[in-house]
């Protein structure tokens, strides 16, 4: 028997978060039994990050500059596969970078080394922050003054 967790992070509990995570888990059991577990965990983070509902991905907040979005991701595997970016800008889809860690000799990318292969594998762009993200930005700084 398989099963497959989703998790929103922390303050995902609103009920659009909650069905998107359900939907999630149920498209990636689909993912599961046909392409396997690593497949299935990337998929599902994929659709997160494209969300826009979650810290991660469209979702990803801002940095206390309120102009940068950094984000970092990992995939690992039961088999020994791991790949992990850091503090990566620009891409829509950190997982997906990540994933393509594990097919270099490397375990982890940051800075120039993260933006130059997912230059090379084309990946999709960031489409900077949200409406909603901007919010949330503003009342993070107003809470700091």
């Amino acid at each position: 028997m398989y099963a497959i967790v989703v998790h929103g992070g922390a303050g995902g509990t609103s009920s659009s978060t909650r069905r998107k995570c359900q939907r999630a888990a149920e498209l990636g059991m689909q993912v599961l039994h046909t392409e396997g577990a690593l497949a299935a965990a990337v998929w599902v983070v994929e659709l997160m990050e494209n969300s826009g509902l979650f810290n991660a991905g469209v979702g990803s907040i801002l940095r206390i500059d309120g102009q940068t979005i950094e984000m970092d991701a990992v995939v690992a595997s039961s088999e020994g596969i791991f790949g992990a970016v850091g503090a990566v800008r620009g891409i829509k889809n950190p997982v997906r970078l990540a994933l393509a860690v594990t097919r270099t000799p490397h375990h982890i990318l940051t800075g120039d080394g993260a933006a130059d292969l997912a230059r090379q594998l084309c990946l999709e762009p960031h489409p900077g922050p949200t409406p909603r993200v901007q919010r949330r930005y503003e009342s993070v700084r107003r809470a700091i003054e």
